[in-house]
């Protein structure tokens, strides 16, 4: 194994963990969003708890591209937002944007459902949840596509 394929191993397992929850939240929504209800206890902690582990598993694999590439983390209160609009942008002589600004935006919506899923989960409305979903499933079509061009751009073959 290559020097550069070797760098890749955990943010490629943080992006699989990411897909796999993300993938498993949006087929549990999909298959019957009345069933997470917050009478159904389970389902719906569940399907809470999957959208905060793939967006915990995504802001990870941003976290070690990021350090990966010699960069600081973003500092403040606000660094979750920050890292999102860091991996967004290039920065010259350095490195292409990691991730589009259509990602971006798909992201932003799961941090602000993240923030539900840790702090208000006795509140959670399953309807008000379908613009996560919606953005989890955007996250889907375009994260694996993103990464491995911006892997081919700093790694070429």
């Amino acid at each position: 194994m290559s020097v550069n394929a070797a760098r890749w191993l955990d943010i490629d397992a943080d992006l699989a963990s990411a897909r796999k929850h993300f993938s498993e939240a949006v087929r549990a929504y999909r298959a019957s969003p009345a069933r997470l209800e917050p009478d159904d206890y389970w389902a719906s902690m569940a399907f809470q708890h999957a959208m905060q582990s793939g967006y915990s598993s995504f802001e990870a694999a941003l976290e070690r591209t990021l350090l990966m590439c010699g960069e600081q983390l973003p500092v403040g209160r606000d660094w979750h937002a920050k890292l999102l609009d860091r991996a967004a942008i290039s920065i010259d002589r350095e490195r292409p944007a990691i991730i589009s600004h259509e990602l971006r935006s798909a992201a932003r919506m799961l941090l602000a459902f993240r923030h539900v899923a840790m702090h208000s989960y006795d509140d959670f409305e399953p309807v008000r949840a379908l613009p996560a979903v919606e953005a989890a499933e955007l996250y889907l079509s375009l994260t694996e596509k993103e990464f491995a061009t911006f892997r081919a751009q700093i790694d070429p073959a």
